[in-house]
């Protein structure tokens, strides 16, 4: 009876193949996820497989055909690519006598855009940041020449401009008017409307990191 556990549970690992079908793009401090698709050339039931890891606990997913997904939460810690840590596979189908396991590294990354720190970043008086004197704006809004948002018109660190060029790009989706974002080496020209926005998030998270 054990033998024919340790060969069965075994086999559910055997033969199993994995991949990335990418993440998502969120802001930072919040949940990405990374989907991964776990796929063999037989079609069989392999009970329940679990991804085990401290940040995320033990995710189970139930494979009885050719192929299942299952999904990684990943806290965005910080602006940029998030991958999902080495992690443990399991299973102990279909006794529960014995488990068979493999660790596993996954080349396969979510995006995290900028988030806005501190005082309002629409309210903030740039220059005066930029020398360590805070001073807050009490009058007009910020409005972009001719729809663009301008790296250059930020006179603080990068962070500080990719977190002011999302906090713009987010006032312009809400109130529906198209604009464009020039940074080093990325254009994007006046757009308006969800996919724009993803667009330039996505440029934003990038920065820095290559693709």
């Amino acid at each position: 009876m054990l033998w024919v556990a340790v060969y069965m549970t075994y086999g559910n690992l055997s033969g199993l193949k994995i991949s990335a079908l990418g993440g998502t793009l969120v802001q930072t401090g919040d949940i990405a996820e990374v989907r991964l698709r776990l796929s063999s050339a037989k079609e069989t039931n392999r009970g329940t497989l679990e991804a085990i890891h401290s940040e995320w606990g033990a995710i189970q997913v139930n494979m009885t055909g050719s192929e299942a997904v299952i999904t990684l939460p990943l806290m965005a810690y910080n602006r940029g690519p998030i991958r999902p840590p080495r992690f443990r596979l399991e299973s102990r189908f279909p006794f529960g006598l014995v488990v068979a396991w493999s660790h596993l590294l996954i080349d396969s990354k979510a995006w995290a855009y900028p988030d806005q720190p501190g005082d309002s970043i629409r309210r903030l008086h740039w220059p005066g940041f930029s020398r360590d004197q805070i001073m807050v704006k009490t009058f007009s809004d910020y409005q972009a020449s001719d729809e663009w948002i301008e790296w250059s018109q930020f006179d603080v660190a990068d962070e500080l401009k990719l977190s002011a060029i999302a906090y713009y790009s987010q006032e312009y989706f809400q109130d529906s008017k198209p604009f464009g974002v020039r940074m080093p080496d990325v254009e994007l020209p006046p757009e308006k409307g969800v996919e724009h926005l993803q667009r330039v998030r996505r440029a934003l998270a990038e920065y820095g990191h290559g693709q």
